[in-house]
């Protein structure tokens, strides 16, 4: 009976973190920093060294908040709680967006609204991501890991790409004024973003993180972080990461490039981000698959390998006279990479022990933070300069991610050993 009732336990929390996972990244994804936002943000007469800023900031908060939070966030009894109220306030606000619009409100003080829920969203994020990644190892087994991760990009993806049709028709209306196409767009991504919140109500942990019965000082926190280095998996894994992180920041703009750069027609850019879309869905499948199956190190490989084909098509439309097609396949590598990006966290979660997870992925967002003000300098750049140089540089990070990822470790799929 007892075996049972685990089971069902296992069941029933695989289904909402993977219904809060679902629809919180549907929800990132309509209004994505890549994609709708610098175009929206562009259309609204920000700068695209603003844009790099925004880019900036997400990077430097995902390194800051948790830092800041982490020993709060392991010592506290209920991570699911933290979540819940988290999540509840940064992602509800999101409706604030829309509603700016709806009410037909200046350009500046629509984009100094957006920023400001922004950097709410951005704020509150990392540290929930700090509970969710802790949840995912609580509530999930090892080999269950990796299978929801592709699940949800996958479904996702297809909830997405029935909303990147909308999206579409929304961009390509000619009925509807400019304002009333974004407040469609964010009143959706709002809408997704929210309910996800709901998910976690019935998720069900274990509380007995050991780290929740200490009391911490500034001193012990800072140790408990400098012990993280000496976790060599876990350096390796951050080592290709930060790589693959200064890669990935840099495809931010990548619309911008497609519109500025290539003068690609509205509607071809709409059509390029249900590409992306469907690149998702793929990655999820196949990610998810190789992973599982292979092992979370081949799969970082293999998404690595995929991304360094993003900025060498980019440098190869520039001496195209129809660079659309091969815009589409850098849009759909760039969703097909997106779904692995996932498995840096799920191979640090492999690899560290269960009541030390929180400080190896606050260790890690420190070590990252530095590239995210790469986006900033490449904004400021780009305003006056050619792309070429920033999409080699993309190119050499993308090679050097691959080198390191292939002396990663494989952990194997039955086991915590870690094996050659």
């Amino acid at each position: 009976m007892e075996a049972f009732l685990k089971i069902a336990k296992g069941k029933k929390n695989y289904y909402c973190i993977l219904g809060e996972g679902l629809f919180n990244q549907t929800g990132s994804d309509l209004m994505s920093i890549t994609s709708i936002m610098p175009l929206f943000l562009a259309a609204y007469g920000a700068s695209l060294g603003l844009i790099g800023m925004l880019t900036t900031l997400q990077g430097v908060t995902q390194a800051i908040v948790p830092f800041l939070s982490g020993g709060f966030v392991a010592r506290a009894k209920s991570k699911r709680r933290i979540s819940i109220v988290g999540n509840g306030i940064s992602r509800t606000m999101i409706f604030l967006i829309p509603a700016s619009l709806l009410f037909g409100l200046p350009h500046s003080a629509v984009v100094s609204i957006f920023i400001c829920t922004f950097v709410l969203l951005v704020s509150i994020s990392p540290m929930t991501g700090l509970t969710w990644n802790y949840l995912l190892n609580d509530c999930l087994s090892t080999l269950d890991r990796p299978k929801l991760l592709g699940v949800i990009f996958v479904t996702s993806g297809i909830v997405s790409l029935g909303t990147s049709n909308l999206v579409k028709v929304i961009r390509d209306s000619k009925a509807l004024p400019e304002n009333m196409k974004y407040f469609y767009i964010f009143g959706l991504a709002g809408l997704f973003m929210a309910t996800s919140v709901l998910w976690f109500l019935p998720l069900r942990e274990n509380r007995c993180d050991t780290a929740a019965n200490k009391v911490f000082c500034v001193k012990d926190y800072m140790a408990s972080l400098a012990l993280c280095f000496k976790n060599k998996s876990f350096n390796r894994a951050v080592s290709a990461n930060a790589f693959s992180y200064m890669s990935m920041v840099l495809n931010a703009f990548l619309y911008i490039y497609a519109v500025n750069g290539l003068k690609l027609q509205s509607h071809l850019i709409s059509n390029m981000i249900i590409v992306q879309t469907v690149g998702q869905i793929a990655g999820g499948v196949i990610t998810g698959k190789v992973s599982a199956r292979f092992g979370v190190k081949r799969m970082l490989i293999m998404s690595e390998c995929a991304g360094l084909f993003i900025p060498l098509l980019e440098i190869l439309c520039m001496g195209l006279k129809n660079a659309y097609p091969a815009m589409c396949v850098c849009v759909f590598l760039f969703g097909f990479v997106r779904s692995g990006m996932m498995g840096y966290n799920n191979y640090i979660i492999e690899v560290v022990e269960r009541d030390r997870i929180i400080f190896h992925m606050v260790t890690r967002g420190l070590v990252l933070m530095p590239v995210s003000f790469l986006s900033t300098a490449a904004g400021i750049y780009i305003q006056g300069h050619s792309m070429a140089p920033l999409q080699m540089l993309q190119a050499a990070a993308s090679c050097t991610a691959i080198f390191l990822c292939m002396r990663l470790k494989l952990v194997s799929r039955d086991s915590t050993e870690i094996t050659v």
